[in-house]
């Protein structure tokens, strides 16, 4: 299983306590659950593992990306991230980190996305405006810690 990550920015910084007037967010929208059968473009998901996925920014805590079929159930938004930071991002599928990748929000695009593709099983993070796959409407919010 390979996994392919487009980062926003690059660089070396650590994350800290943002002012609320400077402080970004990250959306997790829901990952969706494998479905049976063969992987096609009719059924993206067809094999994938079991979608037990957690992300941590920084030396933040441990966050739980939910599922549910076909994505559709609410994501997480994660809130209180620096602007003007670099995060070293981790991704972790059952505990075991699959990919990691620096990324840094920045005062015009204070709002990110990071979800898979589910056919390709890659992450891709996008600003949150322009990315269709962004789904927070109604998500969990919780604090960077």
């Amino acid at each position: 299983m390979s996994f392919v990550v487009m980062s926003v920015c690059a660089g070396v910084s650590r994350g800290g306590e943002a002012p609320a007037n400077e402080a970004g967010s990250v959306c997790l929208p829901s990952t969706t659950d494998p479905t049976p059968g063969e992987k096609t473009l009719y059924n993206y998901s067809g094999g994938n593992p079991e979608p037990n996925y957690s992300v941590r920014f920084g030396e933040g805590a441990l966050i739980q990306v939910p599922h549910s079929p076909k994505g559709s159930g609410p994501g997480v938004l994660v809130t209180g991230l620096a602007v003007d930071r670099t995060y070293l991002t981790q991704v972790y599928l059952k505990g075991k980190r699959i990919e990691s990748f620096r990324f840094r929000l920045d005062a015009k695009e204070r709002s990110q996305c990071l979800f898979i593709k589910e056919f390709y099983l890659t992450w891709e993070l996008w600003p949150a405006n322009r990315s269709p796959a962004c789904k927070c409407k109604g998500a969990t919010s919780t604090a960077w810690q």
